[in-house]
């Protein structure tokens, strides 16, 4: 911890020097995270260097294009609800992500995944709001 100087010499402001990679054995570096206060830990690769997290705001989060807020601890802050995060990492891993049901899920996950710029996701979401408006519509038709 070093510190700041706001101009008067008996008001200086703490500033926590940490950096938000950790290198875990094997070499491979690993990032804390702290969404809406889940807590998170995944490896760098997954966040900017898998197909899946191309032009994502987590990709620009971690090359350094955005600037990112980490605690005392060292986990990176993101203010966003954690409910769906799991998944997202998820997806990052993998390109595969379970599409909720329920439809409140459904439209939280894809508030999600537009926040961090996943248009593979946005699209899979928006694909079965639309499916399920034509099956309202067409069932709605069948019925007048």
């Amino acid at each position: 911890v070093s510190t700041q100087s706001t101009g008067g010499e008996s008001s200086k402001i703490p500033v926590i020097e940490t950096s938000p990679l950790r290198v875990c054995s094997g070499g491979k570096k690993y990032v804390k995270l702290n969404v809406g206060g889940s807590l998170f830990q995944t490896t760098l690769q997954t966040l900017v260097s898998s197909r899946h997290s191309q032009g994502s705001m987590l990709q620009r989060m971690f090359s350094g294009t955005v600037d990112v807020l980490t605690d005392e601890e060292g986990y990176v802050l993101i203010d966003r609800d954690g409910k769906h995060f799991g998944s997202i990492l998820n997806y990052l891993r993998d390109g595969t992500i379970r599409i909720p049901t329920n439809k409140q899920d459904l439209y939280e996950l894809l508030k999600e995944a537009q926040f961090y710029l996943l248009e593979d996701v946005i699209r899979q979401c928006q694909d079965v709001i639309d499916r399920e408006a034509s099956e309202s519509r067409d069932h709605f038709l069948l019925e007048s």
